[in-house]
């Protein structure tokens, strides 16, 4: 009988870019949490094994005890004595997905494994299989005698913008899911407006008569614990739900629309959150924000616009700074994913002319001003201040220089991090450091391509 669900990258890694340097796929956020949450609330009691890039075991076994959760990493003898369900880690867990009992299965979808239920006799030896490069995940070899593909409808996440696409759904899943999970016992302060849809049209609450219906669960708005809606905020929930989490702060004037979802800790100060939003844990955040998700631990805490944009942890964006999410010819957006996409001038096309903003990897800070074109892809620990838009692909560790940019310097790099995370209470761990030293020798040729 088998327990444990496995949850894997695949070859296709480097697909999403720099958001997925410092983090395995099933990492991002999408919806209210990580992909990785969204597929073990369907496992509750399955053991959890995580399969990841060598590089990132280490610091993402540090982030599984700070959140309590049990799971063992790149444990492969084990595999081979229980056997798995092995889980795609892009998949958008939502629906049915397919159940620990069984026969050993495979099911693909365009060559790519979703997912394959192996007993222990049939789990292939996997330690070949794992990457030690950045842009390599695990590749399932399947033993022959396995049953052949089943079909389902499931989601997978390949490109930075398939999350982007997926979120506004992803947060009213999260939010059923979930339920009644957590009290909605925080604030609307009276003054601050929450406009419904019923029956009759849209009814428009004041601050106390909407905090008392979100606590009976009567509205799509849930408030948690701690968290204060100040006056002269308004909360719009007819396209979808807005959900708060704790120890959240949204200061006037600041309009949401549904469906987003704030993160623990966020503040939202004066602020027009469009739809489709998730934003937080711990973030500041002002301005214009358009179906755009924010890992956590990141500031834009100024005027300017940000679109279908997927920012990292630990970034800061200058005031006025703004990107575009649309071509002035509504044309379809392509975006460079690589150095050697850029150097040769073949982006992959996203098919999308709207959904496709910025991606912004870890530790990057944009300057007052900065101006993004659209499908404009930065990289790790990069600070880009120019007046005009810079490269539509920007190397990680770039730092701007008269003609372009220079590599960042590493400890200088390292320094600024631990300020920027002492901040925030956290402190870059041995593992944290070794990581971020890892990729900053893995992106040298990225920067030789992008400046030479």
């Amino acid at each position: 009988m088998i327990d444990t669900v496995a949850i894997f990258e695949d070859g296709t890694v480097g697909d999403l870019g720099s958001i997925a340097f410092t983090r395995p796929v099933y990492e991002l956020r999408c919806g209210l949490t990580s992909l990785r949450t969204r597929i073990t609330r369907h496992y509750p009691k399955a053991k959890l094994h995580l399969l990841c890039r060598h590089c990132l075991g280490a610091v993402l076994q540090e982030e599984l005890a700070r959140e309590g959760v049990e799971a063992t990493v790149n444990d492969l003898a084990a595999l081979r004595q229980t056997g798995a369900l092995f889980i795609n880690g892009g998949v958008l867990a939502h629906g049915d997905m397919p159940p620990l009992a069984g026969e050993n299965v495979v099911a693909k979808q365009d060559g790519r494994v979703l997912y394959a239920r192996l007993d222990g006799a049939s789990v292939p030896d996997l330690a070949d299989q794992i990457q030690t490069d950045d842009a390599g995940g695990i590749s399932l070899a399947v033993p022959a005698g396995v049953a052949g593909n089943e079909t389902r409808d499931m989601s997978v996440v390949r490109y930075p913008w398939d999350l982007i696409k997926a979120n506004a759904e992803a947060i009213e899943q999260d939010v059923m899911a979930i339920g009644a999970a957590k009290p909605s016992d925080g604030v609307v302060e009276r003054g601050a407006y929450v406009r419904v849809t019923d029956g009759d049209g849209v009814t428009v609450y004041d601050g106390d008569e909407a905090t008392r219906l979100a606590a009976e669960a009567k509205i799509p708005l849930h408030v948690g614990s701690g968290s204060v809606v100040h006056p002269g905020t308004v909360l719009d929930t007819t396209e979808g739900v807005i959900y708060i989490d704790e120890g959240v702060t949204v200061r006037p004037p600041t309009l949401i629309d549904g469906p987003c979802y704030l993160g623990v800790d966020t503040l939202i100060d004066g602020a027009k959150i469009r739809e489709g939003c998730s934003i937080g844990p711990v973030c500041k955040v002002a301005g214009e924000v358009e179906e755009s998700i924010f890992q956590g631990y990141s500031n834009k805490h100024h005027d300017g616009f940000l679109g279908h944009a997927y920012v990292g942890e630990w970034v800061n964006i200058g005031a006025l700074a703004t990107n575009s999410d649309l071509k002035n010819n509504y044309g379809d957006v392509d975006v460079f994913l690589t150095s050697e996409q850029y150097a040769t001038a073949k982006a992959t096309p996203s098919g999308e002319y709207k959904m496709v903003g910025s991606y912004l990897g870890d530790h990057t800070k944009l300057g007052i001003g900065v101006m993004l074109n659209t499908g404009t892809h930065v990289g790790v620990a990069c600070n880009v201040v120019f007046g005009a838009m810079p490269p539509k692909y920007v190397p990680s560790f770039s730092w701007p220089a008269r003609d372009g940019f220079v590599a960042y310097d590493l400890e200088r790099m390292l320094d600024t991090a631990e300020r920027v995370m002492g901040r925030r209470d956290r402190a870059p761990s041995e593992a944290y450091r070794a990581l971020i030293r890892h990729i900053f020798a893995e992106t040298a040729a990225d920067r030789s391509r992008c400046w030479e």
